[in-house]
């Protein structure tokens, strides 16, 4: 078996559309990153071009007073600002400008649109000429400070007392101390992000913690559960002093695990092209003549292309998913984020877990690897029933496809919770997680999985074995 398997892999190594698919897969990960350089380095330019585009049609029209050309003549406003300051897109001035002064200016337009409105004209242009002086010199504990007093002011809940509320300012609070104590200013980055989404998920955990799973509907305790994944989450992280400045907008570590977890478009194309071609080659070309004179039984020498197929997409699998991870933290500068370690709420033991990103990229390939084995041996069973590689290609493409379809379908046919398609790729199910249907759980797709390799498996078996090659 070992030998039969060898010579398959080396007849696959050889086949040119692997080191196509390299190529394109690297090569379109190296083109998207060099672009995204440039489109950066040139973000403000695009985007005032963009909104002069918009602001001449809306001028165009005469409508001056619309909430939509304020919007656009504040952010025209701020980019010009932005621009003149040379200020870092990601950064917290940007934020700040973004966000306080784009405010400011939103209001002060908005005041002379509208006689009515809110505060007089005169009144927003002082707060507009703060907000701009504050950026000559900005200092991003001001508004942290200055959020503090608002948190801490007597009347924050008003006249009744409010037991929740008072939970939620303690929130906010506590959010806004951690930022000050480990220097994490707001802006547009995932450790700001995660602070600033605290008080929140806080707020939307008190109103289902004390609900009873037993008497709630599916749809309801999902999204129970997924408030208490949230929540717990970001809790640990804040108690345990886990969020600091290097929780940037992109993670080498996360995107690692979701290429685990997904096989990429180019390693279902590669695994695809593999089985269905292996066989069928064979008989079209006439070899398989050479093949079966050769003393192996017929068993021995479906299961090592079976095999083969498998073993090379694997390889192709991390080949790719490691190599374009790499690329795509080389250019974002997050290739640290490898090593360090995630934070995982588990459902089903209701406790936090800290893993790491490695091990955890592992796990969720193990996951997903039924998607892989089930994909390849349909199309191959298709491939040896037909001996047609156009046509086992088709069937398998329209398997891969039919995931998604499946999946918007099941609520309203329940049968097709069954399809081995919508129950192949596991990762859902990772620390006790759940899938947005009732109709998918992980006894079902075990055991739809476990059915449907068997019974392709015995039906590859007996047609080969049965099929005749006089005429080949």
């Amino acid at each position: 078996m070992i030998r039969l398997t060898g010579n398959e892999l080396y007849k696959i190594f050889h086949k040119k559309i692997l080191y196509i698919i390299v190529i394109l897969a690297i090569g379109g990960t190296l083109f998207i990153n060099i672009t995204d350089k440039i489109i950066s380095k040139n973000e403000y330019e695009l985007e005032t071009m963009a909104n002069q585009n918009l602001l001449k049609i809306y001028e165009g029209e005469g409508d001056k007073t619309s909430p939509e050309y304020i919007d656009l003549k504040s952010s025209d406003e701020v980019l010009k600002i932005k621009k003149d300051k040379k200020v870092e897109p990601d950064s917290p001035l940007a934020y700040y400008i973004d966000t306080y002064v784009k405010g400011a200016y939103i209001t002060y337009y908005s005041a002379g649109a509208n006689p009515n409105y809110e505060i007089n004209q005169e009144e927003a242009k002082s707060n507009l000429d703060d907000a701009i002086k504050r950026v000559d010199n900005f200092d991003w504990k001001y508004q942290i400070n200055k959020d503090l007093e608002e948190y801490n002011a007597p009347d924050y809940c008003g006249d009744i007392t409010d037991t929740k509320c008072e939970q939620i300012k303690q929130a906010s609070i506590k959010a806004a101390n951690y930022r000050l104590k480990h220097n994490i200013p707001y802006a547009n980055n995932d450790a700001s992000d995660v602070l600033m989404g605290y008080s929140t998920e806080y707020d939307q955990y008190l109103d289902v913690k004390d609900s009873n799973d037993d008497v709630l509907s599916y749809d309801k305790l999902y999204n129970k559960k997924q408030t208490e994944k949230s929540y717990k989450e970001t809790e640990y992280l804040i108690n345990n002093e886990l969020i600091d400045n290097e929780y940037d907008n992109y993670n080498s570590g996360v995107e690692l695990v979701e290429k685990f977890g997904h096989p990429s478009f180019f390693v279902i194309v590669a695994l695809l092209a593999l089985s269905a071609s292996i066989v069928a080659e064979e008989f079209n070309k006439g070899t398989i003549k050479q093949l079966l004179v050769k003393p192996f039984a017929r068993n021995r020498i479906i299961i090592s292309k079976m095999l083969a197929v498998i073993i090379t997409t694997v390889l192709l699998f991390f080949v790719l998913t490691i190599s374009l991870t790499l690329i795509n933290g080389a250019f974002r500068g997050d290739l640290n984020t490898l090593l360090k370690t995630d934070v995982i709420y588990n459902i089903k033991t209701n406790k936090v877990i800290e893993i790491s990103y490695i091990k955890e990229a592992l796990l969720s390939f193990v996951y997903a690897l039924p998607q892989l084995v089930l994909l390849g041996i349909f199309t191959f069973a298709v491939s040896v029933l037909s001996t047609n590689t156009a046509l086992s290609l088709g069937l398998g493409f329209g398997a891969y496809l039919s995931e998604e379809v499946f999946g918007i379908l099941i609520n309203k046919f329940n049968f097709l919770s069954y399809m081995p398609t919508v129950n192949y790729n596991l990762t859902p199910y990772m620390f006790g997680g759940m899938q947005t249907t009732k109709y998918l759980t992980l006894q079902k797709a075990l055991l739809v999985d476990g059915i449907s390799f068997v019974v392709l498996f015995i039906l590859i078996l007996i047609i080969f074995k049965k099929k005749d090659i006089k005429n080949q």
